[in-house]
């Protein structure tokens, strides 16, 4: 009997063991899986989300809107003259353009804001519960803080300028693309008719 006793505690005190041992690889295999989540949803040039995680954004975004009839706002957003960075100082340098653009776009942005990459020199700011108007003082806000900024490259000031778009959810639009679309518009116009 005192046998059995011993075979029972060393199969019980093995079983905890390996169940520690379990739960160890799960918290391992979760925080992988969270970084691998991280990093498919995020831009490694700027930090910021990527195109992908925006879409998902718009998407759940634009579906709360419409169940709520709520405002919902977008600002698309573009470095003037980008290429002239690429061509003239390399891609290094431009790189560190949308670096900084990326930080004073996010800089300027609320927390309910939604601020992303949505492609080569592109952002977008998607803004819940803002009304045209509200979404314009916040476009001039970062249009004017991209501008007062002077970054440095190779010990050569760098300045730039974005040109901005912007459109609130109307009626008759049916999905968030109707949105962009028109905000991509009024972005080439504002390049268009002078930039910045």
């Amino acid at each position: 009997m005192p046998n059995r006793v011993l075979i029972a505690d060393d199969c019980q005190i093995e079983l905890q063991r390996r169940n520690e041992e379990l739960e160890e690889a799960n918290q391992k295999l979760a925080e992988f899986n969270r970084k691998l989540e991280e990093m498919a949803f995020t831009d490694f040039l700027t930090g910021l989300p990527n195109r992908r995680f925006a879409s998902d954004q718009l998407t759940r975004l634009w579906a709360a809107s419409s169940r709520r009839e709520a405002s919902l706002s977008c600002i698309m957003v573009d470095v003037d003259h980008f290429k002239k960075f690429n061509d003239t100082m390399g891609h290094k340098c431009g790189d560190q353009v949308l670096a900084q653009v990326a930080q004073v776009v996010s800089s300027c942005v609320r927390l309910s804001d939604v601020a992303a990459r949505f492609g080569g020199e592109e952002f977008v700011v998607i803004c819940p519960d803002t009304s045209l108007e509200q979404a314009h003082l916040l476009a001039q806000r970062i249009r004017a803080a991209v501008a007062n900024i002077t970054t440095h490259y190779l010990d050569q000031p760098i300045s730039t300028t974005v040109s901005l778009g912007v459109v609130e959810r109307r009626e008759g639009m049916t999905d968030w693309s109707l949105m962009v679309a028109p905000a991509n518009d009024a972005l080439y116009e504002a390049k268009n008719t002078g930039r910045n």
